[in-house]
C-alpha cells in the first residue's frame, strides 16, 4: 500500500497557499487524528516502528513546483507524520524521470520520452493505485484532510465541476 501527495504550485498559487507553513499544518492536521492512525493501521503500518519486521508506510509526492529545497522539505514533512507510524516519503516525478532516462540511456524508448506529460501520466496511473491521496491545488485546497480514504477517480465528475483535472486520452506514438 502506498499514498499519494499531489501539490499544485506552478499555476495555482494564487489559489491556494502551498507554502511550507501552510503544508505543515496541512499535513500535521490530516494525519494526527485517530482516523488517520487506524487508516494507517488497517493498511499494514504497525504502530511500533523500532520494531526490525516493521515496514514503513510509503508516500510518494507529486508536485509542479521546480525548486529542489521545497520539494526536500516536503518530503521530511511528511516523513513526520503519522504519530508512531514511519511513513517513507519519496519524490515520484523524480523517480520517474530517473527511470524513463535509464530506459531511454539503454535505448528501450525514444528520447521524446523525458517530458513532464509523461511524468504527469505515469504519475496519475499510480495514483489510481494509491490507497489514498490527498492534494493541495488550485481548485481543491482544504485546510486538512478529515478522513484518509481512497478516493475513486471520475474525470467526469471533474468536469461538471471546472476542476480541470482530468488525464486526456494519451495519443500512441508511432515513430
Amino acid at each position: 500500500p502506498f499514498g499519494y501527495l499531489h501539490i499544485r504550485r506552478g499555476d495555482g498559487m494564487k489559489e491556494c497557499d502551498a507554502t511550507i507553513d501552510k503544508l505543515t499544518s496541512f499535513l500535521t492536521c490530516s494525519f494526527s487524528g485517530p482516523n488517520a492512525r487506524e487508516y494507517l493501521q488497517q493498511h499494514g503500518v504497525d504502530s511500533k516502528p523500532n520494531e526490525q519486521n516493521s515496514a514503513p508506510f510509503l508516500m510518494f509526492m507529486a508536485s509542479d513546483a521546480n525548486d529542489p529545497t521545497y520539494r526536500q522539505r516536503v518530503l521530511q514533512l511528511l516523513n513526520q507524520q503519522g504519530g508512531s507510524h514511519r511513513i517513507r516519503a519519496m519524490d515520484l516525478d523524480k523517480l520517474i524521470l530517473e527511470t524513463v532516462q535509464s530506459l531511454v540511456d539503454a535505448g528501450t524508448i525514444p528520447p521524446h520520452y523525458t517530458n513532464n506529460f509523461t511524468i504527469f501520466l505515469i504519475g496519475r496511473i499510480l495514483l489510481e493505485q494509491s490507497t489514498f491521496h490527498i492534494r493541495q491545488r488550485r481548485f481543491i485546497c482544504p485546510a486538512a484532510v478529515k478522513r484518509l480514504w481512497k478516493t475513486p477517480w471520475d474525470p467526469s465528475w471533474a468536469r461538471r465541476h471546472h476542476q480541470n483535472d482530468w488525464i486526456p486520452t494519451p495519443i500512441p506514438w508511432n515513430r
